[in-house]
């Protein structure tokens, strides 16, 4: 699983499955971690999408804010979710990710 803010990434063999972890306890005694809120998408891509969404959702639905504000703490939340994701893209492999934003700049005014 993939924990990304305060929701996770799971997958099957079909599809990927996002929502919130929550811990259950069964009738036999074992504890096991559940999603809840699930929603289903073909790529982790889309999963990734989703999670932001989410985010963007419990904003609009939990904040009582006039529409500058809202702008202003949505972009914040679109700042923070684009840095984490392209942290894990350098820590994963910071010679690609290194290379990738070469080649979008290359050739561009600066």
């Amino acid at each position: 699983m993939i924990r990304i803010f305060d929701y996770v990434i799971g997958a099957d063999r079909r599809q990927y499955v996002v929502g919130k972890p929550v811990v259950v306890k069964r009738r036999d005694g074992t504890i096991k971690e559940e999603i809840r809120e699930a929603a289903y998408v073909n790529t982790l891509g889309e999963a990734l999408v989703t999670v932001y969404q989410e985010r963007m959702r419990k904003v609009v639905r939990g904040e009582d804010l006039d529409l500058a504000n809202a702008c202003k703490r949505l972009q914040q939340m679109d700042e923070e979710f684009r840095t984490l994701v392209q942290k894990a893209i350098l820590e994963a492999n910071p010679e690609d990710f290194e290379l990738q934003r070469f080649q979008k700049t290359e050739g561009k005014a600066t």
